[in-house]
């Protein structure tokens, strides 16, 4: 077990290389990929954007190319260059029952829970009166509408003639080092549940991801306090 634990702890620090930005995100990382069976990522790289912008993090799972034994998995992470910032996590949709009601399903109540925001029926009708003015007046009431936990309404739909909205949630990050840890488990997301290192969660695999991503950015926070 030991030799299997050096072997991962030099292919995590291969994985990982000394990033002077970003480096106590790096550091725990190479601890945190320890646990997992590394034989399936074969890269992560790194870039920083130009510019200020909104997004603290972002980038792509490349899946190996098919029938490669040689080549796994790639992990392309960019980071902002402006801290403090925040990443947008994609949430399950609401869905308007027959009766005019809106909830989210019971089967994403059920894994998701405290997760999903509270709304109520008039919060949700009071967004779409907005819309009815137009689309610019329905941002802003969303925006204005954001709740504590950071959830906020991102848009609406209509599939198979069924009113739906789309739910995000905005997680703060406080610098370089959240925002690798964050991109990082959320990219990971991928190639964990393909190789069925992670369970996978109802609600769509972005979604999945992106809880995934913070509940590893959350460890990376407890312990970096402790």
């Amino acid at each position: 077990m030991k030799a299997i634990t050096k072997m991962r702890a030099q292919q995590a620090q291969t994985l990982l290389p000394y990033w002077t930005e970003n480096q106590a995100g790096i550091e725990w990382l190479r601890g945190w990929l320890v646990q997992f069976d590394l034989a399936k990522l074969s890269g992560i790289g790194w870039k920083t954007h130009r510019g200020d912008i909104s997004q603290a993090c972002w980038g792509n799972a490349n899946p190996p190319p098919k029938r490669s034994r040689k080549f796994g998995w790639t992990l392309t992470c960019v980071l902002a260059p402006n801290f403090p910032n925040a990443t947008t996590i994609s949430m399950p949709p609401f869905y308007r029952s027959p009766d005019g009601t809106w909830a989210p399903a019971p089967s994403r109540v059920a894994v998701y829970g405290d997760d999903l925001p509270d709304w109520s029926d008039e919060i949700i009708e009071a967004y779409f009166m907005c819309l009815d003015v137009n689309d610019t007046a329905g941002q802003v009431w969303a925006e204005d509408n954001r709740t504590p936990a950071g959830m906020q309404i991102a848009g609406h739909g209509k599939p198979g003639g069924r009113r739906m909205l789309k739910v995000e949630r905005h997680e703060p990050i406080a610098d370089a080092s959240e925002a690798s840890v964050f991109v990082v488990g959320h990219l990971s997301y991928y190639w964990l549940r393909h190789t069925q290192q992670t369970p996978g969660l109802g609600g769509g695999r972005n979604t999945a991801a992106g809880l995934f991503g913070r509940s590893v950015l959350n460890r990376f926070r407890a312990e970096r306090g402790a």
